[in-house]
Parts: C-alpha cells; sequence; structure tokens
C-alpha cells in the first residue's frame, strides 16, 4: 500500500495536484510510515498551495529527524517569512 502512495504522490506532485499529493502523505502517515521525507515532502506541497502553518508544522517535525539540515531550515524559514514571522525564522 505504501508503495502506491509513494508512486500516486510522485505523480500528483507533477501534475501539481498538490492537494491529492498531501491526502496520500497523510494517509501513510496513518498507516505507521511516518519520516522526515514524508512530512518535508508533505510539507512542501502545503507551501505549494499556500498552506504555510501547516508547512511550518511538518518542517519542525523533518527537524527533530535533522536539526541542521540546511532545506528543512531554509523551507521553515521562507515559510514563516510568508506568515511575517521573520524573526522566527
Amino acid at each position: 500500500k505504501f508503495k502506491q502512495l509513494q508512486y500516486k504522490t510522485y505523480f500528483y506532485k507533477k501534475r501539481k495536484e498538490y492537494s491529492k499529493a498531501i491526502t496520500d502523505y497523510t494517509e501513510a502517515i496513518a498507516l505507521g510510515v511516518d519520516n522526515e521525507q514524508i512530512r518535508y515532502k508533505r510539507g512542501n506541497c502545503y507551501f505549494q498551495i499556500g498552506k504555510f502553518e501547516k508547512a511550518v508544522l511538518d518542517y519542525n517535525n523533518t527537524l527533530k529527524y535533522d536539526p541542521r539540515n540546511i532545506n528543512y531550515l531554509n523551507n521553515r524559514a521562507v515559510a514563516l517569512d510568508q506568515l511575517g514571522r521573520v524573526m522566527e525564522a
């Protein structure tokens, strides 16, 4: 089931169907497959549709796995900037 979700999310993102990808990433998490890459990719999808608060939550979760990852830190900073919370970035 998880492999199917991986393939589907890949194609959804390619077609810019971010909401569908978010649904499948959320389903993967519900199935117990919760890791930094799923959270990071879902965060990116939230960012693409303007749900910056949810993106920040996912980026914060990725940083629990790897607090020095420059991509995670950068994406969180950009999302926080979009929310007008520059001082938190």
